[in-house]
């Protein structure tokens, strides 16, 4: 993790990348670039600004060429899709990034590409991979393993030694209690509760949280 001022830049600059633009700011970053897939959003307000499809292109022939020596955090909301693109451009990936208002414990480990939004708690021991989203005044508790790309959202709780995999999203309010699992791929519901594992790309909602769908199929 770093505090140190760093320049970014941002994959994605819609709602959540806007958000994540003013933590990178408040943590005393600059953010000195936007990728997006919408030519519109490019309106020279930055250094650097890319096409989403150039992007692409111009980072697998020479990653460090086209970022010019800042860090790169995905900002978007497509899980599969987000997974993906951390994974492929792990090694360009910022360091994390936290609000000053988040409380990250000394011995928590967050790796590069996570952001920690305004108000949450990252507490002892807890592990967070590439790209991991810990959202506004969400907790993820003691000895935690949130895998790449996963999605805590607002206001959710992760109780002690819980494990989220790759690219999973825990929404709004939802609470996992201690020690249970939440598989790669899986959606656990806006305010549900989670009392046993979830299997790996199910959807889950209610209290206590039942299997409903697929994940496959679930939006962000």
């Amino acid at each position: 993790m770093s505090r140190s001022r760093q320049s970014v830049v941002l994959w994605g600059y819609g709602g959540h990348g806007r958000v994540v633009a003013e933590i990178v700011e408040a943590g005393g970053g600059e953010v000195v670039g936007i990728v997006d897939a919408d030519r519109e959003k490019l309106s020279g307000q930055f250094e650097l600004e890319y096409l989403e499809s150039d992007f692409v292109t111009r980072m697998r022939t020479d990653g460090h060429g086209v970022l010019r020596h800042a860090g790169l955090l995905v900002a978007f909301g497509d899980r599969a899709r987000r997974l993906e693109r951390v994974v492929e451009f792990e090694p360009h990936l910022a360091d994390a990034v936290v609000h000053p208002s988040a409380l990250v414990a000394p011995s928590a480990r967050l790796a590069a590409g996570v952001t920690v939004h305004q108000l949450a708690l990252v507490n002892t021991g807890a592990s967070l991979e590439a790209g991991v989203i810990v959202n506004s005044c969400a907790v993820v508790e003691h000895d935690c393993v949130v895998e790449a790309a996963a999605h805590i959202a607002p206001g959710a709780i992760l109780a002690g030694g819980v494990r989220v995999g790759r690219g999973a999203w825990v929404g709004a309010g939802a609470t996992v209690v201690g020690a249970c699992s939440v598989g790669a791929g899986a959606v656990v519901g806006a305010g549900a509760v989670v009392v046993r594992d979830v299997d790996p790309g199910s959807v889950v909602a209610g209290v206590p949280a039942r299997a409903t769908g697929s994940g496959e199929r679930a939006t962000s």
